[in-house]
């Protein structure tokens, strides 16, 4: 026997605490740039420069585009506030929201920062943002991008590839740091075979070819430089102020590692809870 059921329209004042709630929610979430990113930028650890631009309620409205004048707000918000925040000799800059850059595509998160394409990356980054539910859309992050000098690593025998539209795939690790123990639990390859091999491949042929042939030396790599990895935030992490296990991203560029994301651990890929001694 089938049931019946009527679809009950929100009111005006159920809809704006529906949206209150919303905003408090991606404006406290402590994956959100804005909330690590001072606690690390002067630990000693180098950090590509990066502005942070908090979002105002009404362009954060705008970003899901379904009112008239949407994407004018978001152009004149762009034309007075992001771009005089750049400075002049970031070209190109890196790009992302508070939690997501969507590097998957990354013709949209490294860009020329002329007012058009600043645009069409920030709605875009956000739109993906929302259909994923990563959170982020209450900031917006301006990030220096780190070129490198010659595509090729020779000092690493590393030739480089890319990947996701564009993307140089270079050496990382992500190491998982408990700052209430003060400690390195264990680190990882960010680009392991058995996680990402599929999801690279059957994306994109292209993508497929780069990544099997610069795999051997991204394992390489990281076999031999996991324990500097840990040894290092060891040594410069001790001091920073923040809760609990995060995953915290080192690449290799320039022949150092840089720090260039962290995250909450348990929300992150590779956590693993017996690694962290957590019953």
């Amino acid at each position: 026997m089938s049931k019946e059921f009527t679809l009950t329209a929100l009111g005006d004042e159920e809809l704006k605490d529906c949206e209150n709630r919303f905003l408090a929610d991606i404006r406290r979430n402590p994956n959100n740039f804005s909330f690590w990113f001072p606690k690390i930028e002067n630990c000693g650890i180098p950090v590509p420069k990066s502005v942070i631009i908090p979002l105002p309620d009404d362009i954060i409205q705008s970003l899901f585009l379904e009112r008239e004048g949407d994407d004018d707000r978001i152009t004149d918000f762009v034309r007075n506030t992001v771009l005089p925040a750049i400075p002049e000799d970031w070209h190109p800059v890196f790009i992302k929201n508070g939690c997501f850059s969507n590097k998957f595509d990354f013709r949209y998160c490294c860009i020329q920062p002329t007012l058009h394409r600043l645009v069409t990356s920030i709605e875009q980054i956000n739109m993906d943002a929302l259909c994923m539910d990563t959170d982020g859309e209450s900031e917006l992050v301006i990030r220096e991008f780190l070129t490198p000098y010659h595509y090729d690593d020779d000092e690493l025998g590393i030739k480089m590839y890319s990947i996701y539209n564009g993307m140089p795939l270079r050496p990382e690790i992500r190491v998982f740091y408990d700052f209430d123990r003060k400690k390195s639990l264990y680190a990882v390859n960010y680009w392991d075979w058995d996680y990402c091999h599929d999801r690279i491949c059957e994306r994109d042929c292209t993508d497929a070819l780069a990544y099997e042939a610069a795999y051997p030396n991204l394992d390489r790599f990281c076999k031999q430089n996991c324990g500097k990895a840990m040894e290092l935030l060891d040594e410069h992490l001790k001091d920073v102020d923040l809760p609990g296990i995060w995953s915290v991203d080192l690449m290799w560029h320039e022949g150092q590692f840089w720090l260039i994301d962290m995250a909450v651990g348990h929300k992150s890929a590779y956590y693993d809870p017996k690694k962290c001694k957590i019953e």
